[in-house]
């Protein structure tokens, strides 16, 4: 339910804001690598699964092996946000010129990366 919470505080806001204020910040996106690091998180939820049908079946050596990939592909999911988050200061731009843009990015993929 959170996280439902947080997609309705998205389209609240672009409701609010507009479509010509989030357009014009859409050049300010790198939606290659956004994609890459999502379809990252989401496949990490695929090799969770199979740890755990490994450990219903008993198979401990598998169940250690999916986690393994599980845990680094977190981790290289965590190391693409970091990226994400540092990118708009070493690049000049000021954070506060992206308004709501950035509080539902950093929110978002915050609480992403704090979950369990």
């Amino acid at each position: 339910m959170f996280f439902a919470a947080l997609f309705a505080m998205y389209f609240t806001l672009r409701s609010v804001t507009g479509a010509a204020f989030w357009a014009e910040h859409a050049s300010a996106l790198n939606v290659p690598f956004s994609a890459a690091n999502t379809t990252i998180l989401v496949l990490s939820s695929f090799t969770c699964q199979m740890g755990v049908f490994a450990a219903e079946r008993g198979d401990v050596k598998k169940l250690r092996s999916w986690f393994i990939v599980t845990f680094m592909m977190g981790a290289v999911f965590i190391g693409g946000q970091i990226f994400e988050y540092t990118q708009p200061g070493q690049e000049g731009r000021d954070l506060a010129q992206f308004g709501p843009v950035r509080l539902v990015f950093y929110l978002t993929t915050g609480f992403h990366g704090l979950q369990p």
